[in-house]
């Protein structure tokens, strides 16, 4: 992914050091085309991530699967699910596409499993080795 920004960067240092020898480009110019060139690698970050990881769910490599513990306490509205080991998943968003897919699969719904019920998820992951529901 780096890469991306590497051959860009490498490519205006060496336009730059031509210019310089050869007098088209002053210290002003540099200064600006600098700032620019650093808001542009800022600003496009997000862009080209969301491009890679478009792509990454598009071109698919392997599949896996993770069991998950559920983490319940409904007094304290309090749900989770974990892998015993480091990740947790508390957000609605991704907790809600999971209980879709199980919806779907015709298993029981997420919300419905008790405290300590464990669950099988199945990740897709792409070219970039990042891990996606589909």
């Amino acid at each position: 992914m780096e890469l991306f920004f590497i051959l860009p960067s490498i490519l205006v240092v060496i336009l730059i050091v031509i210019g310089f020898k050869g007098k088209v480009v002053n210290r002003v110019f540099f200064l600006g085309t600098s700032i620019l060139f650093l808001f542009t690698v800022f600003f496009s970050k997000r862009l080209t991530d969301d491009v890679l990881l478009y792509f990454n769910s598009k071109i698919k490599v392997e599949e896996i699967s993770k069991d998950y513990v559920v983490l319940r306490n409904d007094e304290n509205k309090v749900f989770h699910i974990y892998d015993k080991r480091s990740e947790f998943i508390s957000f609605d968003d991704q907790l809600n596409k999971i209980d879709s897919l199980r919806i779907k699969s015709n298993l029981k719904s997420l919300y419905k499993l008790e405290n300590n019920d464990t669950l099988q998820v199945h990740y897709k992951i792409g070219f970039l080795k990042v891990k996606y529901l589909e």
